[in-house]
């Protein structure tokens, strides 16, 4: 399985191919704790366009007890304290089932936290903390992600290990929109147009696109005849 292993080295600076770091400033309204975007509560990733810049905010609320989190991959007695957790990798699965790296459609994941530890990408028990999710997407797709996590209890001082994964995560990227005229009975309507960009044009009254008169009914050249009595 192909994981996209977080490098250190390259996302611990503040800003990563132009964007800047991100704020943890998410309202978690007094939870213990949270994530947002949450594939709980039906939330995924903002949706973005094929070659069109793009960026979202992951934001962390890291529990201060293992009784905080819900479905811990192990059974404990007694609520222990969080040292912290670590993402270690994120798994990008394609519309086929396919394995892809992020970095494969165009971004990066990009963790602000606070400084807290040498790892980046380590998230200290009670805290709260961001990644941004930025880049330019280069293929069209539904994406599902996880993150591959290990959490750490403090038991008697010591902290012990225990791997989960954060799963169903959703990205959708579109095609890049085509602009166009997009209505039927302009002279410039465009079939493959997937945005209006107000462009429509339309003939002159009593004259098609081509500039031909509709109205002149005896053939004399003069597009000037409106039915009706003259007298």
């Amino acid at each position: 399985m192909k994981h996209l292993f977080l490098s250190l080295a390259a996302l611990c600076a503040v800003t990563v191919g132009g964007w800047a770091q991100c704020t943890a400033d998410f309202d978690f309204m007094g939870a213990s704790f949270g994530i947002s975007p949450n594939p709980l509560a039906g939330e995924a990733f903002a949706d973005g366009f094929v070659n069109s810049p793009y960026e979202d905010v992951m934001h962390v609320l890291t529990p201060a007890l293992s009784s905080d989190i819900p479905d811990l991959p192990v059974d404990l007695p007694i609520a222990l304290p969080v040292d912290s957790i670590t993402v270690n990798s994120i798994s990008l699965v394609g519309e086929d089932g396919e394995d892809i790296a992020l970095e494969e459609i165009g971004l990066t994941l990009t963790p602000n936290n606070n400084g807290d530890s040498g790892n980046s990408f380590t998230f200290l028990g009670g805290g709260q903390y961001c990644a941004t999710l930025a880049g330019t997407p280069d293929s069209a797709g539904m994406y599902m992600a996880s993150l591959n996590v290990t959490g750490y209890v403090a038991v008697f001082g010591s902290p012990v290990s225990y791997d989960f994964p954060f799963e169903g995560f959703s990205l959708l990227i579109s095609a890049a929109p085509v602009p166009g005229c997009m209505d039927m009975m302009a002279c410039n309507f465009n079939a493959e147009a997937t945005e209006d960009d107000g462009s429509c044009t339309y003939p002159e009254p009593l004259y098609d696109c081509d500039g031909n008169c509709l109205n002149d009914t005896d053939g004399d050249g003069i597009c000037e005849e409106v039915p009706g009595c003259t007298d």
